[in-house]
């Protein structure tokens, strides 16, 4: 589905037959323009009826893309259809999602016995050579890289049948009806798109492999090139380069961010996940600067960063969450901005009190549109920006900490990971507090 995301523009037609192909086209598909059509018959009824619906849509709009998603299951019952596209010289790129139907076959066993009894077997069949029996040219895909060839080769000379061996285990994202009538599928395990300012170290950098173990497509930035590069090397070893996106971004450059989100709106689509992590604390040998001797420079580029900078994110991203009914916003805060400040200066304490207040203003907007907003407050967590674990500034927080130790990235990323899955769409406007104990707002 990712492969076929970027390739869909404002004028292609998507047509998905009933069952398992409607539910991973509304569940991973996003549409760009409102020129966009995705068609797909009512009910298991229509099993069966995605190729003709293809053939008529082709009719009906001649000279623009058609691209069918069918199941092999459903392409049993329709696949004679494909001499008449031959036939009536109609350009139409049909994907078969070959499962061997074990993905329908085992939940519909589950549904009636409780669980799957592997009772019925499915001789293996070839629907690429099926396709050229009937004319139509046709190949077989069992690397997905070799996909997105396929798919432009479809859409440029069509007529084409392109058969994708999938992982009989794969299971399209469940969909749930929202009490307004729209359907809204479930965050917790799919390909969504997901932003993390500052993901190239420490606290961003675990939130970001958390997201991307959990199935999204993640897109970090950073200000040091050389820790981007390093990141996007390392997360795309683990988890393919086609699921990371990386760039080196000031966020004390407006202009530089809405060229990130630019870029990602093109490559990917639209973030619906946005975690604000990026941030700056400056400190001399001596700590931070002492209150009278903070310049006005200093204080803008902690703001402009730490909270300007959020600001303008959550400003790119916002519009493409209410239009999909569906966002998770979370920012990443400290424990410096909730109690008395122990090692921060005044500039960092200020930007990251001020969160509060900046979620709680989006919540008011934006809590009825399907967007939670909420922040974590880390404590002490062991990252480039606190230093040694043994330097005298640990050792005495570690000291003040009930937990007996620092906090570890992971564990501010569970948090984050929480905040944004299914299981807290009721949690909104809410402060997250991360820090083994130093600090209880009971």
């Amino acid at each position: 589905m990712a492969e076929l995301q970027d390739l869909l523009t404002d004028d292609v037609t998507v047509v998905a037959d009933a069952s398992y192909s409607s539910m991973w086209v509304l569940g991973q598909l996003r549409a760009r323009a409102s020129g966009m059509r995705f068609i797909t018959p009512r009910g298991l009824a229509g099993l069966g009826w995605g190729v003709p619906l293809a053939i008529g849509a082709k009719v009906a709009r001649p000279g623009k893309p058609v691209i069918a998603i069918v199941g092999d299951g459903g392409f049993a019952h329709s696949w004679a259809e494909l001499e008449t596209m031959v036939r009536m010289k109609l350009p139409v790129t049909i994907v078969v999602l070959n499962n061997g139907i074990l993905g329908f076959q085992r939940d519909a066993e589950t549904v009636k016995f409780g669980t799957y009894t592997t009772a019925c077997h499915f001789a293996e069949v070839d629907h690429a050579k099926l396709a050229e029996a009937c004319g139509c040219p046709a190949v077989r895909v069992e690397d997905p890289g070799e996909l997105a060839f396929h798919l432009h080769r479809g859409m440029d000379q069509g007529p084409l049948l392109i058969e994708v061996m999938t992982d009989p285990a794969a299971h399209p994202p469940s969909l749930t009806l929202r009490k307004d009538g729209r359907s809204s599928m479930s965050r917790d395990s799919t390909s969504t798109i997901a932003v993390v300012t500052g993901g190239t170290s420490g606290i961003g950098l675990a939130t970001a492999r958390h997201l991307l173990e959990r199935g999204n497509r993640c897109a970090i930035f950073g200000q040091r090139p050389i820790n981007v590069e390093s990141a996007a090397e390392a997360l795309s070893q683990d988890f393919g380069s086609e699921r990371v996106f990386a760039r080196s971004i000031d966020l004390a450059e407006p202009t530089q961010i809405t060229s990130f989100f630019r870029e990602l709106d093109e490559r990917w689509g639209r973030a619906e996940i946005l975690v604000c992590n990026a941030g700056i604390s400056p400190k001399g040998p001596d700590g931070p600067t002492p209150f009278q001797e903070i310049t006005l420079e200093e204080w803008n580029a902690v703001l402009s960063v730490n909270l300007t900078g959020t600001m303008l994110c959550c400003q790119a991203v916002l519009p493409g969450m209410v239009a999909q009914n569906f966002g998770r916003v979370v920012l990443v805060g400290s424990i410096a901005g909730r109690a008395l400040p122990k090692i921060a200066g005044t500039a960092y304490v200020a930007s990251k009190a001020a969160l509060a207040g900046f979620a709680r203003s989006l919540v008011a907007r934006y809590a009825g549109k399907g967007i939670t907003v909420n922040v974590v407050a880390p404590g002490r967590i062991a990252t480039e920006m606190a230093g040694p674990r043994d330097s005298v500034v640990n050792r005495a927080a570690v000291a003040r900490i009930p937990a007996g130790r620092m906090g570890e990235p992971e564990e501010v990323a569970a948090a984050i990971g929480f905040l944004i899955s299914d299981k807290a769409a009721f949690i909104n406007g809410a402060i997250i507090d991360v820090n083994g104990g130093e600090f209880v707002p009971l």
